[in-house]
């Protein structure tokens, strides 16, 4: 019951868990331990893949065992121990709950509600089984990480770090007590030379505009955070190129152009509102775009002056449109939607993107606050009007006409794709059509 009601209450639920006492065998009350770490002082929603993070990097099974979880059967697929189809036996518990966090929240209740026994001769303190486990963890962390949990490199390799710290003890253990022979098998051997290579693997990161390759990113300037909110495209640490200065959203708009249309090759016409440098760049490369761009303050000749909530031209005169980050400083947003669908052709398609916040209900705008000051510290920067979420921006796109499709570079083509252009699981794109 005291789990049931986060269901009715609140949505995107996997599962609600507790904190668990330690027993011992005769049911005895044991003082907290590792084994039953306290991860929240009071009754908790977390994203899932923040709480699988949290799991993956510290190697602890914080939900705890099947009988203590009540979750989501709809987002169960019917198979216990499996994660993305893979099948886990020592931790099999967790496997299960990393999977069922990639689809949705998880509410930890900070009493205990359920309790974990310790006893002698217990799997978790035999030393095969642990090193068994450990090769375990390097499977599971590794397709964690291929599946959007520990998004950045750092975070991953943190976790094959503990990993095989872990690993060591067993081993030093081991040898200390003359029982090595007893752990050894090519099963456990080949696991930690797989961990030791992931390690020390490099990902060769990639610019489409400049056409190079390096090791890293370079993040973008301090002045740009807002830790109140948690942004959907958030690439702090990869967001602009070492080399060209392009940024994440440019690197996204061009990989989805380029794999998942036909601009480049047939005869389109395209209004580009507040062009990017990069991007409009590269459109001009192209003959067979009628390319115009424009901007409430153009910056060069070549950039027309263009109002967005009433824009000089024809209904039906543009086969593409791209509006990015804009709407987010404009007052009347609702008026500049409709004047895109207005210019925008039938059967034209476009992408409209503002940031997007997570952790929201609501768009949050209020027209009463003016000034450059207390509009950074509402909205993130100084001549921001308003928070987006996904629905609200999503519901106001519809109400111009649009329809509206997501497309997710991890989801569609995978995080090793998405990671090689410095982007992450969350980025998302607003494609819109008429």
């Amino acid at each position: 019951e005291r789990m049931m009601k986060y269901f009715l209450t609140l949505g995107n639920i996997s599962f609600v868990t507790s904190y668990r006492e330690l027993i011992d065998e005769n049911g005895e009350i044991l003082p907290p331990s590792t084994l039953n770490m306290k991860i929240a002082k009071e009754t908790t929603l977390f994203e899932g893949k923040e709480l699988g993070n949290y799991i993956l990097k510290n190697l602890k099974n914080i939900v705890g065992e099947p009988t203590t979880v009540l979750f989501n059967r709809d987002l169960f697929e019917g198979k216990f121990g499996y994660f993305k189809g893979k099948a886990y036996s020592s931790i099999n518990d967790i496997a299960t709950w990393l999977d069922m966090m990639r689809k949705g929240k998880v509410v930890y209740i900070q009493e205990p509600l359920s309790y974990f026994r310790q006893h002698s001769g217990q799997n978790q303190k035999q030393i095969h089984f642990i090193l068994m486990t450990i090769e375990e963890w390097i499977e599971l962390i590794i397709d964690a990480y291929n599946s959007g949990f520990l998004s950045s490199e750092r975070d991953y390799k943190e976790s094959l770090s503990y990993c095989l710290e872990n690993a060591g003890f067993i081993v030093k253990d081991a040898v200390r007590n003359g029982e090595l022979d007893q752990i050894y098998n090519e099963k456990i051997k080949k696991g930690l030379n797989k961990l030791v290579a992931h390690m020390f693997e490099k990902e060769s990161c990639y610019c489409q505009y400049c056409n190079q390759q390096f090791e890293k990113f370079s993040p973008w300037p301090a002045h740009y955070d807002f830790p109140k909110y948690k942004f959907e495209m958030w690439n702090k640490d990869t967001g602009i190129c070492p080399v060209c200065s392009s940024m994440d959203r440019e690197r996204l708009y061009r990989a989805y152009i380029e794999m998942e249309t036909d601009l480049l090759s047939r005869e389109y016409t395209m209004l580009h509102i507040a062009p990017e440098e990069k991007l409009r760049d590269w459109f001009n490369e192209y003959k067979n775009i009628t390319y115009v761009c424009g901007d409430i303050e153009p910056k060069d000749p070549l950039m027309k002056e263009i109002d967005v909530t009433s824009i000089t031209y024809d209904s039906n005169t543009f086969d593409v449109i791209l509006c990015s980050h804009v709407l987010e400083h404009v007052l009347d947003d609702d008026k500049a939607m409709r004047e895109l669908y207005r210019v925008l052709k039938p059967n034209g398609w476009g992408i409209i993107q503002v940031p997007i916040v997570m952790n929201v209900d609501s768009i949050i705008e209020n027209k009463l606050i003016v000034t450059p000051q207390l509009r950074k510290l509402a909205f993130g920067q100084e001549d921001h009007v308003r928070i987006y979420n996904q629905s609200g921006f999503i519901q106001r796109l519809m109400n111009a006409g649009f329809k509206v499709e997501l497309y997710n570079i991890a989801e569609r083509k995978g995080m090793k794709s998405a990671r090689k252009f410095g982007l992450s699981e969350t980025d998302t794109l607003y494609i819109v059509r008429k």
